[in-house]
């Protein structure tokens, strides 16, 4: 499932950029057809095909991982250590939310050449963007939080608890005092630590603030 979202966020990111030839295929384009084209070029008819086929396998990428994570997030096998299993469902859930992000990205731009390339009414389209981006925010994130909330206790406190970015890598070992706790997952829990040590919390409206004063 983690290498699954891997892939799903790494479509993503093929998914909303322009496939240009590299140097040696812009050579063999310019050979083949005695014609000169500037740097970057990109092969339009063959970027949409190929964008297309990605675009077909994500869509069903992403209702695996979704399914999966639900299913590991309802079970209660102890097949899978503590540790490893608040890792990969805490990863997995952040990538949903960078794909989402880029998801919700595209469907503004989408939103907007609508407006200015085909002249749709600039309300209506605006309108469907928002309840979009709302019908997101309360059926999957929302709930996805909510959920991950209720696995692992992280709003409790004492044993029942486990949220080992607030509380450290003890809050794995009430789980299991036998088995260690894995050292990639102590790297994880280090780095998100030193990341909330670093911002904490932000608020939203910071960003926009910055992308204001950027000319």
């Amino acid at each position: 499932m983690l290498r699954r979202s891997i892939e799903m966020h790494v479509t993503s990111v093929i998914l909303e950029r322009s496939l240009t030839l590299d140097d040696e295929s812009h050579n063999q384009v310019q050979q083949q057809l005695q014609e000169e084209f500037p740097e970057g070029s990109a092969p339009r008819c063959a970027q949409r095909q190929i964008k297309l086929a990605f675009f077909m396998l994500q869509e069903k990428r992403i209702n695996k991982v979704l399914k999966d994570w639900g299913n590991m997030m309802w079970s209660t096998s102890n097949n899978t250590s503590k540790d490893n299993e608040w890792a990969v469902a805490f990863t997995v859930f952040l990538t949903m939310i960078l794909v989402t992000d880029k998801i919700l990205g595209a469907a503004y731009y989408f939103c907007e050449a609508n407006i200015a390339h085909r002249r749709n009414e600039a309300n209506s389209e605006r309108k469907q963007f928002t309840k979009l981006v709302e019908l997101t925010e309360k059926e999957l994130f929302q709930r996805c939080k909510e959920i991950f909330h209720w696995k692992f206790k992280t709003r409790k406190g004492g044993k029942e608890a486990c949220n080992p970015i607030r509380d450290g890598i003890e809050a794995f070992q009430s789980k299991s005092k036998s088995a260690p706790v894995d050292s990639n997952v102590k790297y994880l829990v280090s780095d998100l630590q030193a990341i909330v040590r670093d911002f904490g919390e932000i608020d939203p409206g910071d960003f926009r603030d910055c992308e204001a004063d950027i000319p």
